[in-house]
């Protein structure tokens, strides 16, 4: 109830401000609510449980408030060029070119397929790819191509702006490379990273669109988030129908009794107590951005600067992980317990800090300079606070290479 009482009035707060803060600020509440309805609250027992429910909160807050100042009302101004014009052709190309290469793997990949859990956990879906001939070269390039969807979901709202109907329908289609990503590896994170990053420009950009792009933008939406949401459900159906292990989850029957809905709302608030659990249990330690940064000491290691023995790093930091928090490290920790883990206390409040006045930078930046490369990289940015009650984003594969391919693509269309 903490929690819930902070977010409330962190809500109020913010009423008459940005609405991409409000609608972050809304995800935690809703998610902490259904934590405390199904019965996967955290008992506060002792004085600990408290400064840890603060602790949690106050790295949230740091990540999400500066989003408080992104107010999309300066925008009518912003208009198209060549460069841009040329910048968002090349996405679409590749972002079409990793949708004809996902639809091949998974052409190659479905006759195999028996069991959804199967493919999903354990060494299955490695063993099967890699049979296939896709190892994690071919993987990579998929990924690097895939970054384009999500810099194509901004584009289609520019073009929208700019009342290029054509246009912004083909970046649109081009956007939706993010959950055709995800079904390669049969995962639901995609699916709500689109919709986060759609909801972010949806109410960034609605206030500038004329009233006939915000029809457009309407039906296009509904549907386009319809149609990813309808893959996810299968995916929900397919793995959790007819099991029976949220009973020991959730302390509510009526979730508990109910395999599908329980695990959306697993899904949807584990990180809640699981964050707690770990700030209760785990020491505070230190471990140098060996799960929060895997792919800086992959490269690292690459290059012949680190040696990790016969295993990769990547086996390493994995090991590492699963013995720090064994009772955790599959599941949704939350982006606070996910950071203690790794800096500590002390830690954790400096890289949110950090991470805090580079947003407020950016934004503030962004309003006196409006410009597409500043709404691209705030977006880009705006993944982190989004995507909190997973995890911190910043370990996959996935936001390293957009955050890569996001600095050229800011320094070309400046």
């Amino acid at each position: 109830m903490i929690y819930l009482f902070l977010c409330l009035v962190w809500l109020l707060f913010n009423l008459k401000k940005s609405k991409v803060v409000l609608f972050l600020i809304s995800i935690q509440l809703l998610s902490v609510l259904f934590a405390l309805v199904s019965g996967m609250s955290y008992p506060v027992e002792k004085i600990e449980d408290i400064l840890h429910i603060l602790f949690t909160f106050l790295i949230v807050y740091l990540f999400t408030n500066p989003l408080s100042l992104y107010d999309g009302r300066y925008i009518q101004n912003l208009n198209d060029n060549n460069t841009i014009r040329k910048t968002a052709k090349l996405f679409n190309v590749f972002s079409f070119m990793a949708m004809l290469l996902i639809i091949y793997v998974l052409v190659n990949i479905l006759p195999y397929l028996s069991n959804i859990s199967d493919y999903r956990y354990g060494d299955g879906r490695n063993d099967l790819l890699e049979s296939l001939g896709i190892n994690n070269n071919v993987i990579l390039l998929l990924t690097l191509l895939s970054c384009s969807g999500y810099f194509l979901i901004t584009f289609h709202f520019f073009y929208m702006l700019n009342r290029d109907f054509k246009f912004s329908i083909y970046c649109l289609l081009g956007s939706f490379v993010i959950p055709i990503y995800g079904i390669m590896f049969l995962s639901r994170s995609y699916v709500i990273l689109y919709i986060m990053a759609y909801a972010c420009n949806l109410l960034y950009f609605y206030k500038s669109l004329d009233t006939k792009s915000k029809a457009r933008i309407v039906q296009i939406g509904t549907f386009a988030i319809a149609l990813i949401s309808t893959y996810f459900l299968f995916v929900t159906v397919n793995r959790f129908e007819g099991r029976s292990d949220f009973v020991f989850k959730m302390s509510n029957e009526w979730f508990s009794s109910r395999p599908v809905l329980a695990s959306l709302v697993s899904y949807f608030s584990q990180w809640y107590r699981n964050g707690l659990q770990i700030l209760d249990t785990v020491g505070n330690d230190f471990y140098y951005g060996y799960f929060s940064l895997p792919y800086f000491y992959i490269f690292l290691q690459r290059v012949g600067l680190l040696d990790f023995g016969n295993q990769s790093f990547g086996v390493f930091s994995n090991l590492l992980y699963e013995s720090v928090i064994p009772n955790h490290w599959p599941l949704f920790n939350g982006i606070t317990a996910v950071l203690y883990v790794e800096f500590g206390y002390m830690g954790t409040v400096i890289l949110a800090l950090i991470f805090n006045r580079i947003l407020t930078s950016c934004i503030r930046k962004n309003k006196t300079n409006n410009n597409l490369s500043n709404i691209l990289l705030v977006n880009v940015l705006y993944v982190l606070p989004s995507m909190s009650i997973v995890g911190f984003y910043l370990k996959t594969l996935f936001y390293t290479m957009l955050l890569i391919v996001s600095i050229f693509v800011c320094r070309k269309i400046r």
